[in-house]
């Protein structure tokens, strides 16, 4: 079994490759030469170490612990994600246990498995290594058949438990707005686009104050994108939005830190920090949206901002219909424009 399931995992990966082209498995296969005896050898060691101590039967609780380590591998294969991989994308691809479960539930619930699976295998090999050097008793009996039998069951069992208590925590986590991934879900696709335009023009509107203040023409666009997150992560789906906005060293820009402060303050800015020469101001607010203000001399005056997150359902509808600019970026904005999303 040593050398069986670190094999049979590396089958699993290939046969993955082979249908789907994802990343991950093709890793996993390329550097199976040393994956395969390493793993092998790792979980050999407690077996080594009965045997020089004269031991000839698995002690009762090393046969649970054993059947612990081999559903681990069974886990870890089921239940890990994965990228689709070609010459011009790159996307994520769920696992089988996501694919089997479907909407943003399997995504969660095959991330916890995974978790669970990983932990419960290395904590099952250092509990081996801890039976094999500690006092041992080598007369077989009939609690070590008792022990495996039960072990056989109880571990995918533990493992369902383990997920289904990940997906319950997930559920329970809330995003800026103070909601909860459940409640998210439940609004149709159009519902969650809409409300994510809402917060995009919301968070425009505040780097539109500060940018009028700087100056009130020739913006340039740098970067409007939304990022998913929480794709393959322990957690619902969830987006965020990335906003860069730079000005030329213009005789039309102002930048007064003072007043630049008094117009964070009015919108809900928290200045954290204040450096000069170069300037450099950053600044957060409530909800945990980032705002980085930096100029250098001839250099353009540059306005990042990173926004809070929000969950959205698990067919990702705000990243997958929002995917960034509608048009090109370059100058010609003013403060009080922005870009569309798409």
């Amino acid at each position: 079994m040593n050398w069986l399931l670190p094999i049979g995992f590396v089958l699993f990966c290939a046969w993955r490759t082979a249908d789907e082209r994802l990343v991950t498995a093709f890793l996993v296969v390329l550097g199976s030469p040393l994956l395969v005896p390493a793993a092998a050898l790792l979980s050999s060691i407690p077996r080594f170490t009965l045997r020089r101590s004269g031991v000839t039967a698995t002690p009762s609780l090393g046969a649970g612990l054993l059947m612990i380590q081999w559903w681990s591998w069974v886990g870890i294969a089921l239940a890990m994600p994965d990228e689709q991989f070609d010459s011009s994308t790159r996307a994520g691809f769920p696992s089988l246990l996501q694919l089997a479960i479907g909407d943003s539930m399997g995504g969660v619930f095959a991330a916890w498995v995974l978790i669970a699976s990983t932990v419960v295998g290395i904590a099952s090999w250092i509990g081996l290594m801890m039976v094999a050097t500690g006092p041992l008793r080598s007369v077989r009996t009939r609690a070590v058949d008792r022990m495996g039998a039960l072990s056989i069951v109880a571990v995918p069992a533990v493992l369902v438990l383990l997920g289904l208590l990940g997906v319950g925590a997930s559920g329970l986590r809330i995003d800026a707005a103070g909601e909860a991934a459940n409640k998210v879900s439940s609004r149709s696709a159009d519902e969650q686009i809409a409300l994510a335009q809402t917060r995009y023009e919301a968070l425009q509107r505040a780097v539109s104050a500060l940018r009028a203040e700087l100056a009130t023409e020739r913006w340039s666009a740098d970067e409007v994108r939304v990022e998913a997150l929480d794709e393959r992560g322990p957690g619902y789906p969830s987006y965020r939005f990335r906003v860069g906005f730079s000005h030329v060293a213009a005789g039309d820009l102002r930048v007064d830190p003072k007043g630049i402060a008094e117009v964070l303050d009015a919108t809900g800015w928290e200045i954290g920090t204040v450096t000069d020469a170069p300037l450099r101001i950053e600044a957060r607010r409530a909800d945990g949206t980032a705002l980085r203000l930096v100029t250098d001399g001839d250099m353009p005056l540059r306005i990042d901002v990173l926004s809070a997150t929000w969950w959205q359902s698990g067919d990702a509808p705000v990243t997958t219909e929002l995917a960034g600019l509608a048009g090109s970026t370059g100058n010609g904005y003013s403060a009080r424009r922005w870009p569309d999303l798409e």
